[in-house]
């Protein structure tokens, strides 16, 4: 089949709105069978402003698959001064691919200032897996520079995992880089996880 590819990037640029999202998936499915890849990239909103939880990518019990054709996942959040600008948030959403399929997952937490919570990827209730192809994921937390805390890189609560031969990596850079802030884990596992 043919590939699937969706980008987005959140409004209220310089506004104190909240939950301006690149990419969200509410309940959605998104897949592809055969060869068909999957890419989606998302960049939070509120840019300059005040409010919180402008995610890149935002997964709501949403579904992404593929048999066989890359999935790449890529956010960015939100440069605003409110709390947990998420690069990616998936919560109770499976991420899966078969045969020799890959995933890989890439998010950098946004926020300046007093931000905090801004984690660079956060996977909570849904697995994510593939079986012989590489999954990889790679978290980097916000707030460079900044005052606020637990601007982790990668918050891991739910099943990552390959079941055949593929291998894989998990990668996480706290942030608050150069700032105040404490408790700016590199990965923070917790509940089931790796």
């Amino acid at each position: 089949s043919g590939n699937v590819s969706i980008t987005g990037t959140g409004g209220d640029a310089g506004g104190s709105g909240a939950s301006n999202y690149g990419v969200y998936l509410n309940s959605a499915t998104v897949k592809t069978t055969g060869s068909g890849s999957v890419s989606i990239t998302g960049t939070g909103g509120d840019a300059g402003g005040s409010g919180a939880n402008n995610y890149g990518v935002g997964f709501n019990f949403g579904t992404v698959g593929a048999v066989g054709g890359a999935i790449s996942i890529t956010g960015a959040g939100g440069s605003s001064t409110g709390n947990a600008q998420y690069g990616i948030n998936g919560s109770g959403s499976p991420l899966t691919n078969t045969g020799t399929g890959t995933i890989t997952l890439s998010g950098t937490g946004g926020g300046t200032g007093a931000s905090g919570s801004d984690y660079g990827i956060s996977l909570g209730g849904g697995v994510v897996s593939t079986v012989n192809g590489n999954l990889t994921v790679n978290g980097t937390g916000g707030d460079a520079g900044g005052t606020g805390n637990s601007s982790i890189g990668l918050n891991i609560a739910g099943p990552v995992e390959t079941t055949g031969s593929g291998n894989l990596s998990v990668t996480g850079f706290g942030g608050n880089g150069g700032g105040t802030g404490a408790a700016n884990y590199g990965v923070y596992v917790s509940a089931v996880g790796i």
